[in-house]
């Protein structure tokens, strides 16, 4: 069933990714409507994502997890009528950890655990109302393909050794931080197929093979496409020192 699986998940892909910038300043267009989320902005978000990362890993939970949290938390960014304070921002992406938590893993923290990480800027009873909230902007459809999904499908096409996988991973890892000019502008797939060719090459296998382009539904040079996109956000992303959640994590003993 797995090909019939990759399929539907390229189907539908598409219909679960966040295709628009939804943040940045107030400006009102002709109809009077502005940017759905003026009061946040891109390095805000980045800042964020960058310490889900580091949650993540301290919890030790399963990769799969922080894609759907970034998913999650940008689709209800996009999607909800609401406007979201800088403040409450940590508190959306808490939420969204804590609901792919509960999807992904066999064991959920408690809710004092979250509070804890979070310095107790909310609280529990907090936490919960926002997690009702994100679930019924996004009518409970948490079933969605991440860039992590489609990952592993094409480390296995391209016989993948451990350290291509770790390249691949770091790679993908990072694109997590680029709204405007990766997770706007590529679908999970393309991303994975970048890190994939990324890693690759890192390794000195130059060629996208027949098998990755079966896999993928890619050619080499679409993905080279791609793979360029990502490498350019990532020279804007390492200029941010701010930003030590991947260099920490992938500079561990594995």
């Amino acid at each position: 069933y797995v090909e019939d699986m990759y399929e539907h998940f390229f189907r539908k892909e598409e219909g679960t990714s966040v295709s628009r910038c939804y943040m940045g300043r107030p400006v009102h267009g002709v109809d009077g409507v502005g940017e759905l989320q003026p009061y946040i902005n891109e390095n805000q978000r980045c800042i964020l994502v960058d310490w889900l990362i580091e949650v993540h890993y301290k919890f030790k939970l399963f990769p799969e997890t922080l894609y759907l949290t970034a998913n999650i938390l940008d689709r209800f960014l996009s999607e909800t009528e609401e406007s979201v304070v800088a403040r409450d921002l940590q508190l959306v992406g808490v939420t969204a950890l804590l609901i792919s938590i509960k999807y992904e893993e066999r064991y959920v923290p408690y809710l004092h655990e979250l509070t804890y990480i979070c310095d107790g800027a909310y609280t529990e009873a907090k936490i919960l109302r926002m997690e009702e909230n994100i679930l019924q902007t996004l009518k409970y459809k948490v079933t969605v393909p991440t860039p992590h999904t489609f990952l592993v499908r094409f480390l296995k096409a391209a016989h993948a050794c451990k350290l291509m996988q770790q390249i691949a991973n770091f790679v993908l890892d990072g694109t997590l931080l680029s709204l405007k000019h990766l997770t706007c502008m590529l679908r999970p797939s393309q991303m994975a197929a970048a890190a994939v060719m990324i890693a690759r090459r890192a390794i000195g296998r130059l060629n996208w093979s027949p098998r990755l382009v079966a896999y993928s539904q890619y050619d080499e040079e679409v993905v080279i496409g791609y793979a360029r996109m990502v490498l350019k956000a990532k020279s804007k992303l390492d200029k941010n020192k701010e930003l030590m959640a991947l260099q920490k994590k992938y500079s561990k003993n594995k």
